[in-house]
């Protein structure tokens, strides 16, 4: 366990406030890195380039594959047009281990 995850332990043990709220930040994170991973796996599927999804939703490929690294945070917007782009959409399911909003 590395120092700053030790740091992160002791600071979850004494306050249930942050825990909550860590854990919160953690599971929005891991969706957006799926969300992301799947549509690069659709990419590669249909052989298209993060180029040509920038040209399609028209914004600078840099931008474009910033998208793609760990912890990128697209707005919805961006998802969207992301989405709208590839032919493919959005729908919002409720969670199996639903999780109550967090009062931060």
């Amino acid at each position: 366990m590395s120092k700053l995850d030790r740091m992160i332990a002791a600071r979850k043990a004494e306050s249930p406030r942050f825990a909550a709220a860590f854990d919160q930040a953690w599971h929005e994170i891991e969706a957006t890195n799926e969300f992301m991973s799947a549509i690069a796996e659709i990419l590669e599927q249909r052989g298209l380039s993060k180029a040509e999804l920038a040209r399609r939703i028209d914004r600078n490929p840099s931008a474009v594959r910033k998208l793609f690294l760990d912890g990128a945070n697209p707005t919805l917007d961006t998802a969207l047009r992301v989405l709208h782009a590839l032919g493919l959409e959005m729908v919002v399911i409720e969670a199996a281990d639903r999780r109550e909003p967090v009062d931060v």
